[in-house]
């Protein structure tokens, strides 16, 4: 005789709940994750264009347009002081 199609049928349905549960917590964490990477997007969007970001590009510019200069007087104070003390 043949078996029946719907014989498995309630394994299958213990299965796929098994797996349902399994796979749940990770799903969560995964959507987590993605909400995360979306609102640190938009938080970088507003810092860009905002006078914020506009500041930093700036400050940025100089300092690397000034990072011989700095590095040097650095140096001349570091040395100033430490010479003195010795």
């Amino acid at each position: 005789m043949r078996e029946h199609p719907n014989e498995h049928l309630q394994t299958l349905q213990t299965e796929v709940a098994l797996l349902n549960r399994k796979v749940e917590p990770l799903l969560k964490k995964v959507e987590e994750a993605a909400r995360n990477v979306q609102i640190a997007k938009a938080g970088q969007d507003t810092i860009r264009r905002g006078p914020l970001g506009m500041l930093s590009k700036m400050g940025g510019r100089l300092i690397s347009f000034y990072a011989d200069d700095l590095a040097e007087m650095l140096l001349q104070d570091f040395l100033g002081e430490t010479a003195m003390e010795l």
